[in-house]
């Protein structure tokens, strides 16, 4: 009689528990990941750049400054103070 037949089997269900846990959790994950695919379809195309509305400089919507490297207009838009 081998020595550690009753360690086997019992790793062995424990191995079988685990993988139903694991393919119980992928079901129920499988479908929340789809069900927004559907939404989708009614999403707008992002137009092309040059049918963007012209950006608007916005004052007191904020007051940090990150220097940025680039020239100081861009810097301007980008603090947006």
């Amino acid at each position: 009689m081998p020595c550690c037949s009753g360690q086997a089997g019992s790793i062995g269900t424990a191995a079988a528990a685990l993988a139903l846990v694991l393919a119980t959790a992928g079901a129920q994950l499988l479908p929340a990941q789809t069900m927004n695919m559907k939404d989708m379809a009614d999403m707008a195309p992002v137009p092309p750049p040059e049918q963007l509305p012209v950006p608007i400089h916005m004052t007191g919507i904020g007051n940090s400054h990150i220097a940025i490297k680039a020239n100081p207009d861009a810097q301007v838009w980008f603090d947006q103070d």
